[in-house]
């Protein structure tokens, strides 16, 4: 009898989230249930399963980078920090985020062969992912590593703090965009697969690798800051492994065979063009990232003060990342839900995961913002052992992370246009945001003589966002009760 087939005759009769499908039969076959679980499972029980495990692995991941900086500030001092953070916005936009983004459209496009019940192009579609993965491999370090000192130079990193930045940013140049790609990269097809537990696991071992190679690196061997790039190189690597041997073997829900491999351009180009909307949405937090060095050093009296807010940028930055990463987790839990109810053109199903997603993101997203405004200057002393910055830095991190609950509800939007192969316009309204988020961060700084009100510019993207993903997701759900 075919499980799904039957699953979705009955689904009309489910009465709430809390009914369930019939569990003995599909006990027998662990991949069907997977995606029966995708099909008729109970909504918020089902997004739980898939958010959490993503949301925990990507808190770990997360942790990993704050720890990160934390071992180098207290470890190599404010200096190396201040090094670290001028390198690190070019790692995040460049390097991790591209292909993030793009295993996002991959899994968009999984999603949906699988809600159609097309295995095969399924398989096929994850193949192409591999290739993705291999371009951004080795075209990173061909445009990065030839004028890598003379584009920090221009980024505004001081002459005090460049050898830092180059020790730590020629490792990651060469080695960083092979080692995403195996891991945070490929280790995000598991999610859209039901596979969200074996992803967490993933990242936490990771991380915990992670840690241990930089207390070992840092302290007793001294490496300073080499020794945090050589960290994140060995266990990335290593856990991108485990997860690639993975997908070749018997306990994988899709099948990939020499045919998957194929190159099939038409699909790598639909990946990166369904990715770009995600990476449209890191725009104003990489970008402002990456060209606050500039204008902060442009701004500021003198270079002590580029110097101090640029490590104040930098720490504002690395709390930024640790609160959006769980929130990219829980995304990721709603996405595969609603790819599949989009592919199999489940109306009901769709309108239920929009309403059970914004009520999931409208709690999750204020719990994160009290956090971040109650323990922003205990947050900061972690950091930095000098006391002068502590204040200072504590309130430019409020009002950086003050944004992050409005930004969530147009991740939510997009996903959703994401999934109605709407890229183009999923991909306008981020880089609309972006806008709005770059233009405050360099008029009201230059107007007000105050390199400090740069530090608004995420808040006003994010707000801009919010206001339009609450306008899409109220006509999302209108249209889908029709």
């Amino acid at each position: 009898m075919n499980l799904l087939k039957d699953a979705q005759e009955h689904s009309d009769n489910l009465g709430s989230d809390n009914t369930t499908v019939n569990v003995p039969e599909i006990k027998e076959n662990p991949k069907q249930q997977n995606l029966n679980e995708l099909a008729v499972g109970p909504v918020l029980k089902t997004m739980l399963k898939i958010a959490i495990p993503s949301m925990v692995g990507m808190l770990a991941v997360a942790l990993y980078n704050t720890f990160d900086s934390i071992f180098v500030g207290q470890v190599s001092g404010d200096e190396a920090l201040t090094g670290l953070s001028n390198f690190l916005p070019t790692e995040f936009m460049f390097f991790s985020q591209p292909i993030v983004s793009a295993s996002v459209g991959a899994s968009s496009i999984i999603s949906g062969f699988m809600g159609k019940k097309d295995l095969k192009s399924a398989a096929m579609a994850q193949a192409q992912f591999f290739y993705v993965c291999i371009i951004h491999s080795l075209c990173i370090p061909l445009i990065f590593a030839p004028w890598l000192p003379k584009y920090l130079s221009i980024l505004g990193v001081t002459t005090q703090v460049l050898p830092y930045a180059l020790q730590y940013g020629y490792m990651m140049t060469f080695c960083g965009p092979f080692v995403y790609s195996m891991s945070a990269g490929i280790a995000s097809l598991l999610k859209c697969q039901n596979k969200a537990t074996l992803a967490m696991a993933r990242q936490i071992i990771g991380a915990a690798l992670n840690l241990g190679l930089d207390a070992l690196f840092m302290i007793p061997l001294k490496m300073q800051i080499k020794g945090a790039a050589l960290a994140t190189i060995i266990s990335y690597a290593l856990t991108g492994v485990w997860i690639v041997i993975y997908l070749f073997t018997k306990k994988a829900t899709l099948k990939m065979t020499r045919e998957s491999f194929k190159i099939n351009p038409k699909t790598i180009w639909q990946i990166y063009v369904i990715g770009s909307s995600t990476y449209a949405n890191f725009i104003p937090g990489s970008l402002s990232s990456l060209l606050s060095s500039v204008l902060l050093r442009a701004f500021s009296q003198n270079l002590d003060e580029a110097r101090r807010l640029q490590m104040i940028s930098g720490i504002a930055n690395r709390v930024l990342g640790l609160v959006q990463m769980p929130q990219n987790g829980l995304i990721s839990g709603i996405q595969p839900l609603l790819g599949y109810a989009i592919g199999a053109k489940n109306t009901e199903r769709i309108k239920q995961v929009l309403k059970t997603g914004y009520l999931v993101v409208l709690i999750t997203g204020a719990i994160t913002l009290a956090s971040v405004e109650l323990g922003a200057y205990y947050i900061v002393k972690l950091f930095s052992k000098t006391p002068d910055v502590w204040e200072e830095a504590a309130k430019m991190l409020r009002i950086t992370c003050s944004g992050v609950f409005f930004g969530l509800l147009l991740q939510l939007a997009t996903l959703v246009l994401q999934q109605e192969k709407r890229a183009g316009l999923a991909t306008s309204l981020n880089l609309c945001r972006a806008f709005v988020s770059l233009t405050f961060q360099i008029v009201l700084p230059w107007t007000l003589a105050d390199p400090r009100y740069m530090f608004l510019s995420n808040f006003a993207g994010d707000v801009f966002g919010g206001i339009i993903g609450v306008v899409l997701l109220i006509t999302f759900v209108k249209r889908y009760s029709k």
